[in-house]
């Protein structure tokens, strides 16, 4: 008899981590491994019979929500007025869902955890799972499962050992960082059969240091990225069809509230392209950012803009990304980089950092530029090297082939 298995995401389609527990879901959905998908919050409620979100984005429940979410940012500004401009979870359970009790969770042999946090699955929820019979799978978006509640320790290393003296809160020894992880330790500890899925060997490596995750047992396996979609197409007839202009460069960038999240690495961006103008004519430069509808007005006074505001549709992060020149992921803390994978298999050459998943993904100054962690300085001279040196590119990588990703899914769950 086949197994079971039930995702569980915040988001159904609502930034990266829901579009890449989507694509495994569809994936192996379409490879008949019997998967539901359930989420909190989504664009549609999609009500089928394998896909639902509880509530709708445009539901009453969805302010509720974010009352109750802003209430508790305030309560951190107030309680550490010292803490950086960075995401960090107080786990919190939405209450009304009760999803310990829904039908599919009941029904479920395996349970694939994905990104839970913001309201979705808190401690009460997550204490009953692990005192549970259920089989446990854990795919990691982000370092906040084994932390104190930051989604990315960066240059902090208390996750191996214990959290405290947070850095992002800005506190003492007894913070909150440090009661959460005490929380998260009583709960884990009572299994020790728990597998932890990542995507790259930064975040795997990541896990066996910590002291909350070190023991359980880890698998690499990447995110799915369908290249029937992201695939080279012709750059003449794409561009186009954007109305970019022949005798111009396109450098793109964006992501969800990315003006906003420093991890995105937006301001480092902003200040390579400052130092850029000071070294080319940026008149043949084009900003092109997408993500969100609102955009740093600096930007504005540096070269032309195009704002694309959100996208979430496959088909036209494909086009654009085979349209522009250079995509640009100045990312402090990434733990695969999608779309730095979905850019360089529709041949656009990309520049991030070192020192984080993208070493995985970039070959350096063939399939793009890994320039030093935080350099702006190495950052422009990537922008630089792209522009002059790279053009369209071919990238393969034998580990995103879905026949591998398939038998790998197949060790875990059949």
């Amino acid at each position: 008899m086949q197994n079971k298995i039930l995702f569980l995401n915040t988001y159904q389609d609502k930034g990266g981590a829901a579009k890449a527990a989507w694509n495994i879901f569809i994936l192996l959905l379409e490879n008949n491994f019997s998967v539901k998908h359930l989420s909190l919050f989504g664009k549609d409620i999609k009500q089928t019979n394998n896909s639902r979100s509880l509530y709708k984005f445009n539901s009453i429940y969805y302010l509720i929500h974010l009352l109750k979410r802003s209430v508790i940012e305030l309560y951190l500004k107030i309680r550490y007025p010292k803490k950086l401009k960075i995401k960090y979870s107080v786990s919190f359970s939405f209450g009304i869902q009760k999803i310990i009790k829904h039908t599919w969770y009941s029904e479920a042999d395996y349970i694939y955890l994905h990104w839970i946090e913001d309201g979705f699955i808190g401690f009460k929820e997550l204490n009953k799972l692990f005192s549970s019979n259920k089989k446990i799978i854990w795919f990691l978006h982000d370092m906040e499962p084994f932390t104190g509640g930051c989604h990315h320790s960066l240059s902090c290393n208390r996750f191996k050992q214990k959290c405290g003296n947070c850095i992002v809160l800005g506190s003492n020894k007894k913070d909150l960082s440090s009661k959460i992880s005490i929380k998260k330790q009583n709960i884990f500890k009572k299994r020790n059969d728990i597998k932890i899925i990542g995507a790259s060997d930064w975040i795997i490596m990541k896990v066996k240091q910590s002291y909350l995750f070190r023991s359980y047992q880890t698998t690499k396996i990447p995110l799915f990225v369908n290249t029937n979609i992201f695939k080279q197409k012709d750059r003449h007839e794409i561009r186009n069809k954007f109305n970019f202009k022949v005798n111009k460069k396109y450098l793109c960038f964006g992501s969800i509230k990315s003006n906003k999240n420093v991890l995105k690495g937006g301001q480092l961006f902003l200040k390579a392209l400052i130092k850029l103008s000071k070294t080319i004519n940026m008149k043949n430069i084009i900003i092109v950012l997408f993500g969100s509808s609102k955009y740093d007005t600096k930007y504005d006074k540096i070269c032309e803009i195009i704002n694309l505001g959100y996208i979430n549709n496959n088909k036209q992060m494909s086009e654009l990304l085979n349209a522009v020149d250079v995509f640009i992921s100045p990312s402090l803390a990434e733990t695969f980089g999608q779309i730095v994978l979905e850019s360089m298999l529709c041949g656009t050459p990309v520049i991030g950092f070192r020192n984080t998943a993208l070493e995985n993904l970039i070959i350096h100054k063939k399939t793009g530029y890994l320039s030093k962690y935080e350099n702006v300085d190495d950052l422009v001279n990537g922008i630089i090297y792209v522009l002059n040196n790279l053009t369209r590119i071919k990238y393969k990588n034998n580990n995103i082939d879905k026949k591998y990703i398939l038998n790998e899914y197949n060790k875990i769950f059949l």
